[in-house]
């Protein structure tokens, strides 16, 4: 026998239905998604029938209703109305503007710091080519007085017979002091020459052949005191720069290794080739007196320094070398021990760099 459904009784087939309005000794409260079993929807719609309250369950969703997300945690701060947003909007609106008044200046700053940058190194460069120039145009003019100096001297040596011993001294020690400082003279305009003279025009240069060519031509000046020369440079191997600049390194290279040659043995130079970081190499060896690296590596590379007291020499072709290899974008280094020998490598510049 089938009961009818009278109040404070529910169907159980209505199980996880939503309660969406409940109230509760006269306080709404409002729940958003709140599934509830069937059994407590029941008991809860029964014991508010038994207790007069005036509004029982209005709405039940079916259970087929996603379940939606909750509400903030009560401890999280949100703004309460408009008033609190249009306070915030106006405070991000004055971060906003004070930011960008400090970007203009910032950005006004650091143009003008540029501009001075740009201005004090042009100075500099002026002031360097301006000095330059006249070392050049010092030491060309001081040729001319020089050379009459000279001529002079050679003219008393000629009738050295008129002269006492004491002023025969006398004119040595001037023409000695001439050719001194004619060799100064030569060596700064050397120098100027290397950095305000226009580069010749580079091209590819076949480094075996560059090399036993300089060696052919540089033998006859060595005389007897010549080297014994031993070839490892890979065929094949290309560089890029001017090849009469590159005749000029590998000259000051031997004529070095010549110069200092140790007497006690005869003197061997190896030449060897290879290539790292796409840059060509050749390395130099001798083995004559040798240098202390890296305590003479600026001696040895120094204008108007020598790392050997004797023999006597300018000290200005290995420094000339250096620069020709440093403006078209190589180097030189060198390593040794006193009395072992000294290895210099010349560092081409890399292909990319010429392109």
């Amino acid at each position: 026998m089938t009961k009818a459904k009278g109040q404070g009784q529910h169907d159980p087939k209505e199980s996880g239905q939503l309660v969406q309005d409940i109230t509760c000794g006269g306080l709404s409260a409002q729940k958003n998604a709140v599934r509830l079993p069937a059994e407590q929807v029941f008991a809860f719609q029964k014991k508010s029938a038994s207790s007069g309250r005036t509004k029982p369950l209005q709405h039940i969703a079916p259970s087929n209703q996603p379940t939606l997300a909750p509400t903030p945690a009560p401890n999280t701060p949100l703004p309460e109305g408009p008033a609190d947003f249009s306070k915030l909007n106006a405070r991000i609106a004055q971060l906003e503007g004070q930011l960008a008044t400090w970007s203009v200046k910032w950005a006004a700053r650091e143009a003008l710091l540029e501009r001075r940058i740009c201005e004090q190194s042009q100075e500099l460069q002026n002031s360097a080519d301006e000095f330059e120039q006249l070392t050049y145009i010092a030491t060309h003019d001081l040729k001319v007085p020089l050379n009459n100096l000279n001529r002079l001297g050679l003219m008393l040596c000629e009738s050295e017979e008129t002269l006492t011993s004491e002023h025969l001294e006398h004119v040595h020690w001037i023409m000695t002091c001439t050719e001194q400082l004619n060799t100064k003279v030569d060596g700064l305009l050397q120098v100027s020459q290397i950095r305000l003279g226009q580069r010749p025009p580079d091209s590819v240069i076949d480094l075996r052949t560059a090399v036993t060519e300089t060696i052919a031509a540089f033998m006859p000046m060595a005389g007897q005191g010549g080297p014994s020369v031993h070839m490892n440079v890979a065929e094949g191997t290309t560089v890029h720069m001017a090849r009469e600049e590159l005749d000029q390194i590998l000259t000051s290279v031997l004529d070095n290794a010549v110069k200092y040659a140790d007497p006690a043995r005869a003197l061997q130079v190896s030449f060897a080739s290879g290539a790292q970081d796409g840059r060509a190499w050749l390395s130099i060896s001798d083995n004559g007196t040798g240098v202390e690296t890296p305590r003479d590596v600026a001696k040895v590379f120094g204008l108007f320094q020598r790392a050997h007291k004797h023999p006597a020499g300018r000290g200005l072709s290995l420094y000339c070398a250096q620069r020709l290899l440093q403006r078209c974008g190589g180097e030189m280094s060198v390593t040794g021990l006193s009395g072992l020998g000294a290895q210099f490598t010349i560092h081409f510049p890399k292909e990319d760099a010429k392109t």
